[in-house]
């Protein structure tokens, strides 16, 4: 009980800042704000509609403070294709991910959204799509935090396609990954 009053107070607070001064250069963390407590809380539907006045509000504002704005931007669409996969939207899912991964390639969630749209494949049963996306992972994230779990998530999709000389590859891939992070050498130290 507690806890929902909270997030009812702070979004409440969250709103007439929004309100009161919808100029200042702090609404688009605001909205994202509002978008993680919506979320959190279950309101799906609602947390959709404020990540898209997050991104919106931060794109507009990319000349002041780029970086800044662009990973509230980049967030917002990864959290808003999320959303949607959650209320079992999977097409508009993949749309939100993939304008994630595509608009912002250096944002620290562009390799989710790609691994997340590799997963969305794989249980919709598009293995081949799955095993591409997950190629694509390891070859443009190599160093990022769903690396590993892509080369085994790949070589799983080819045991199911019945390649078993692609799977052998990616289990090969997955070992090297597992031996860098081990011995903690100058390549190890790079992964996320």
């Amino acid at each position: 009980m507690r806890e929902q009053a909270d997030y009812s107070y702070a979004d409440k607070s969250l709103a007439d800042f929004i309100q009161q001064r919808n100029n200042s250069k702090f609404i688009p963390i605001a909205w994202f704000e509002r978008a993680a407590i919506a979320f959190h809380k279950g309101d799906l539907v609602i947390s959709i509609d404020y990540f898209h006045q997050a991104s919106m509000n931060a794109n507009k504002l990319l000349e002041t403070d780029e970086n800044y704005y662009k990973n509230i931007s980049g967030s917002a669409i990864y959290w808003k294709g999320i959303a949607h996969a959650k209320l079992g939207n999977i097409e508009q899912s993949v749309v939100f991910l993939t304008e994630c991964q595509k608009l912002f390639p250096d944002h620290s969630l562009a390799d989710d959204a790609l691994y997340f749209r590799a997963q969305l494949a794989e249980r919709e049963l598009k293995s081949q799509q799955a095993g591409v996306l997950y190629a694509e992972l390891l070859s443009r994230y190599q160093y990022s935090n769903t690396v590993l779990s892509s080369a085994i998530r790949a070589a799983n999709v080819k045991v199911a396609l019945k390649e078993p000389n692609a799977a052998i590859v990616f289990l090969d891939q997955a070992h090297n990954i597992v031996r860098r992070i081990s011995q903690k050498d100058s390549i190890g130290l790079i992964y996320e």
